[in-house]
């Protein structure tokens, strides 16, 4: 027993240092990044840089230098707009206050670069909120790993997390979120720990919505847990722990999105109008091309039409849809029995039907697979953990972390077809 014992220890403590080696890695690529990745839409190195990060910049400036909000009144679609960059200011503003001192204190460089940095913590922290949602669902250290050499190394997700832009902390808050409601579904009655974590959501979701409207999108996800939990216990201190963690947080929030209808007549301070085919056989196939392509690889400046391109892409979007089928096995199998399984599958579905809404209902509709991010734990849960299950199943569990290793790496053969 003893002996077993020491074994378990030591492969919890390999375990341990695996991940935090993956971590280190991570950590390593994200810092080279964010030095060699240029600003604004300019390319170097075959990397592109993003062309909404001058009009994120602009914000901090405008904060620091005025001590006010901007208001937005030229926008993305005019024929100038990436040369005023100002379309911006409509975003909420927790982010920009972050690195407004940071510009007063060290000019444009200086603040440039905290910003880059704050963007780069702001992304690892919600890859240790991942792995701690994992282990709170008991799943072992080599699908932590997976999970940080995963996400970690997907283009699309580095990208917006080592860049100027409020992206890696409003995921970092929907991280935070998810796991709270998670925990919050699956505590012991009368522990003083739920009561603490309807109060983090209350605080979770003000602040996420204070830094990216989309985190709007966790409120119905927040009542249904809380509904959840009343249900199946009939404790009605569940649906006053509801009302209290949405209706505070929804206070905090008036002032910012009651001057959004204000000023701009709509709570995101975006107008609303269809813009793509809405369900046509062309705008569906479009939506889904680019966002397997997007899924894959942010930057903009490739060069397709190659019949090697195309196999890349093909290659992406049958990885994409091998996964998803065993998503859904795996569901049908085990999670419906799992209170994290069904919730995460609920946050994604918000996610989604927002996504589309985007899309095919407003006038700048971009289809952007990071715009699916704020389920970010959901699309790692169901890319990962079915994955798995299908390689323990099968006695191959040894190729699992090598699997998902070619996977993280998959999309870089993208730069080849860049331009430099």
């Amino acid at each position: 027993m003893e002996q077993k014992e020491a074994v378990s220890r030591e492969q919890s403590r390999q375990g341990r240092s695996a991940l935090w080696l993956c971590i280190g890695l991570v950590l390593a690529l994200r810092l080279a990044a964010s030095f060699f990745i240029p600003f604004g839409q300019n390319v170097e190195h075959r990397l592109e840089g993003l062309n909404d990060e001058p009009a994120h910049f602009n914000y901090i400036k405008y904060l620091a230098e005025h001590r006010a909000f901007p208001v937005l009144e030229h926008f993305v679609l005019e024929p100038d707009a990436f040369v005023r960059n100002e379309f911006e200011y409509h975003q909420a503003p927790l982010y920009y206050l972050f690195c407004a001192p940071f510009y007063g204190l060290f000019g444009e460089t200086g603040g440039f670069a905290a910003g880059r940095l704050l963007s780069v913590i702001f992304g690892m922290a919600g890859l240790l909120v991942i792995v701690l949602i994992l282990r709170d669902c008991g799943f072992p250290a080599r699908v932590q790993q997976a999970v940080v050499l995963f996400t970690g190394l997907l283009p699309s997700h580095l990208y917006f997390t080592v860049l100027v832009s409020n992206d890696a902390l409003s995921w970092l808050f929907a991280l935070l979120l998810t796991r709270a409601l998670l925990r919050y579904g699956t505590l012991a009655e009368g522990t003083a720990a739920a009561a603490r974590t309807a109060i983090m959501t209350a605080v979770y979701l003000a602040a996420g919505a204070l830094t990216k409207g989309s985190l709007l999108l966790f409120y119905p996800a927040a009542a249904g847990v809380f509904l959840y939990k009343y249900y199946i216990s009939k404790n009605r201190t569940h649906l006053v722990s509801g009302a209290l963690a949405l209706g505070v947080s929804a206070i905090a929030l008036l002032p910012w999105y009651g001057r959004n209808i204000l000023l701009y007549h709509s709570l995101l301070g975006t107008p609303s109008a269809p813009g793509h085919a809405f369900f046509t056989m062309q705008g569906l196939y479009g939506f889904l091309k680019v966002t397997d392509k997007y899924f894959w690889f942010p930057m903009q400046h490739l060069h397709g039409g190659t019949a090697a391109y195309f196999v890349l892409c093909a290659i992406g979007a049958a990885v994409i849809a091998a996964h998803a089928l065993a998503a859904v096995l795996y569901f049908v199998k085990y999670g419906r029995r799992s209170f994290p399984a069904a919730a995460l599958l609920i946050i994604f579905l918000l996610n989604a039907a927002a996504y589309v809404w985007y899309f095919f209902f407003t006038e700048w509709g971009n289809p952007e697979a990071r715009f699916l991010f704020p389920a970010l734990a959901s699309l790692v849960f169901f890319f990962i953990v079915p994955a798995y299950r299908v390689f323990t199943h099968f006695r191959i569990e040894r190729y699992f972390l090598p699997y998902i290793l070619a996977v993280g790496l998959f999309p870089y053969p993208f730069l080849f077809f860049a331009g430099s």
